[in-house]
C-alpha cells in the first residue's frame, strides 16, 4: 500500500500483478501514483495453478475476488469510491 502525502486521497488505484507475483515494476508504479495524490494498492495473490496460459473459472474468480476486496478496502481507507481504478498486467489484467 502506498499512501499520498496529501489528505484526502484524490483517487485510488489497484494494480493487479501477473501470475509471476509482484516485482519491482508494479511497486514503482504504485509509488509514483501515490506521489501524485492517489492511494495505491498492489495486492499480492498467487495461485497453485500451472502457468499454462489458461486458468479454470474458480481460479479466475478468486483473482477477481482479490481485486474486488482491494477496491473495497481502498474505500475504507479513504479513497473516493467513484474514483478508483483497477489495472494490471498479464493475468492481473
Amino acid at each position: 500500500l502506498f499512501r499520498p502525502s496529501e489528505r484526502p486521497a484524490r483517487a485510488g488505484l489497484v494494480f493487479m500483478h501477473g501470475s509471476g507475483s509482484v516485482g519491482p515494476r508494479p511497486l514503482g508504479y504504485a509509488r509514483r501514483f501515490a506521489a501524485q495524490g492517489y492511494i495505491a494498492a498492489v495486492p499480492v495473490y498467487t495461485d497453485a495453478a500451472a502457468d499454462d496460459g489458461a486458468r479454470r473459472l474458480p481460479i479466475m474468480q478468486a483473482w477477481r475476488d482479490c481485486a474486488e476486496d482491494a477496491v473495497n478496502w481502498l474505500i475504507t481507507q479513504g479513497a473516493p469510491s467513484e474514483r478508483i481504478a483497477l489495472t494490471g498486467y498479464s493475468l492481473g489484467s
